[in-house]
C-alpha cells in the first residue's frame, strides 16, 4: 500500500500544535492559540493511528501487532529518556531545568524508567502521551481482532459499533470524574472512538477526500474557536480535564476535520507540501527536542538581557516570546533532524561505495 502523505501533514499539524500549545496559551490581543489546538491535536494523532491500522495484514495476528507497536516506541523512548537522565546534571548547572542533582544510585533507576515507557525528565515530559497511545493501540488491535473472528458480517459490524462507544463512554465518564489511571488508560478508552473513525476513513477514503478543503478548512478552525470562545469546547488531556463533556466528541470531530482540511490545503503548496510531510514522519523526534529547544532559547534570551539565572529553567518556558519558541522548537528542531539525516545518507553511501569496492 502506497504512503498516504496526507496522513503524514496530519501528524506535522498536530506536532506543529503541541509545540504551540506548550509555547503559548494567548497570543497578539488575546488570541486563544492554546485552547483551539488543545482542542485537538492528542486526538488528531489518534485518529491517524486508526487510519493507518492494517487490517489484511494483522488480522488474527494480534501479538505480531502488539509486538509491533511495542518496538516501534520502547526503544526509542529509552534512549532519548537515557540521555536526558545522563544530561540532567548538567542542564542543572546551566539552569535549563529546575530540580535536584541526580546520584548514580538515582540515574539507574530513572534509566530503568525508560522501559516502563515513565520518565523523571521534564523536557521529555511531553511523552506522557506515548503510554496512552500504546494502550489504545493495544485496544483497538484486540477489538479488530475479535471482530475478525466473527464469521457473520453483521455482527462484525454491532461487536465493534458497541464495543467502540462503549469504551468511549467508559473513557469519558473516567475523564470527567478526574480519575488519572496509570499510562492515562483513561485517554486510551477515550481515544477509540477516534481511531474507529480514522479507520473508517480510510476504507472510504477516495470518496471522502473531495469533502476535505480548503473552504472546510476556514469554516472549522472560526466555528472551532467560536465554539471554544462560549465554553463549549476544549481540553487539557494531560491533566483530565474536558470543558464540555457532553460536545466532547462533537467539537474534537470538528478539529479533526480542520486538520485534514488543512492537510489537503497544504498538499497543494509544494513547499510546505514537503516540509509539513517530513515533520509528520520525524514526530517522534520533534516531540522529543521542542522542550530542550525552549530551554536553549530561555538561555540565551535570558543571558543577553541579563536577566536572573533562577528564571531559564521555568518550565515549560520562561519567557513572553512566543514566537521564537513557533520557530526554534518547530523549525529549528527539524532543521538539526534534516542535518542528522543527511548526515546518516552520507555515511550510509560511503560505506556502500566502500563495500561495493572490496
Amino acid at each position: 500500500m502506497n504512503r498516504n502523505k496526507t496522513i503524514d501533514i496530519i501528524k506535522g499539524i498536530a506536532i506543529l500544535s503541541i509545540i504551540i500549545g506548550h509555547s503559548s496559551w494567548t497570543i497578539g490581543n488575546g488570541f486563544n492559540i492554546g485552547p483551539f489546538v488543545y482542542s485537538y491535536h492528542i486526538m488528531a494523532f489518534m485518529f491517524v493511528a486508526g487510519f493507518c491500522y492494517n487490517a489484511e495484514k494483522y488480522a488474527n495476528r494480534f501479538r505480531e501487532f502488539v509486538g509491533s507497536k511495542l518496538l516501534s516506541v520502547i526503544p526509542l523512548y529509552f534512549v532519548y529518556n537515557l540521555a536526558f537522565v545522563i544530561l540532567h546534571n548538567v542542564l542543572l548547572h546551566y539552569h535549563m531545568i529546575d530540580g535536584e542533582p541526580y546520584t548514580l544510585v538515582s540515574m539507574i533507576s530513572f534509566i530503568a524508567m525508560g522501559l516502563c515507557i515513565t520518565t523523571n525528565e521534564n523536557l521529555i515530559g511531553p511523552f506522557w502521551f506515548l503510554g496512552m497511545y500504546l494502550v489504545a493501540q493495544i485496544v483497538f488491535g484486540f477489538i479488530m481482532e475479535m471482530s475478525s473472528r466473527m464469521k457473520a458480517k453483521y455482527a462484525k459490524h454491532i461487536f465493534t459499533a458497541v464495543a467502540t462507544v462503549a469504551l468511549g463512554a467508559v473513557g469519558l465518564y473516567i475523564t470527567c470524574n478526574q480519575v488519572m489511571l496509570p499510562y492515562h488508560v483513561q485517554t486510551s478508552l477515550l481515544a477509540i472512538p477516534f481511531m474507529m473513525i480514522g479507520y473508517l476513513v480510510k476504507l472510504y477514503w477516495d470518496y471522502l477526500r473531495r469533502w476535505f478543503n480548503v473552504i472546510g478548512c476556514v469554516v472549522s478552525a472560526i466555528l472551532l474557536y467560536i465554539l471554544i470562545q462560549q465554553g463549549l469546547a476544549g481540553s487539557d488531556l494531560s491533566a483530565n480535564i474536558i470543558y464540555n463533556y457532553k460536545l466532547y466528541y462533537l467539537t474534537t470531530l470538528i478539529g479533526i476535520y480542520f486538520c485534514i482540511s488543512f492537510a489537503r490545503t497544504i498538499e497543494k503548496i509544494p513547499a510546505l507540501n514537503s516540509i509539513m510531510t517530513y515533520a509528520g514522519q520525524k514526530s517522534f523526534h520533534l516531540m522529543a527536542l521542542h522542550m530542550t529547544a525552549f530551554k536553549i532559547v530561555d538561555g540565551i534570551y535570558g543571558r543577553m538581557r541579563g536577566l536572573a539565572p533562577e528564571t531559564y529553567g521555568i518550565f515549560p518556558h520562561s519567557y513572553d516570546i512566543w514566537w521564537v519558541y513557533y520557530l526554534v522548537g518547530f523549525g529549528g528542531v527539524l532543521g538539526v533532524i534534516y542535518l542528522v539525516d543527511c548526515i546518516k545518507r552520507i555515511i550510509a553511501k560511503k560505506v556502500r561505495v566502500e563495500n561495493v569496492e572490496n
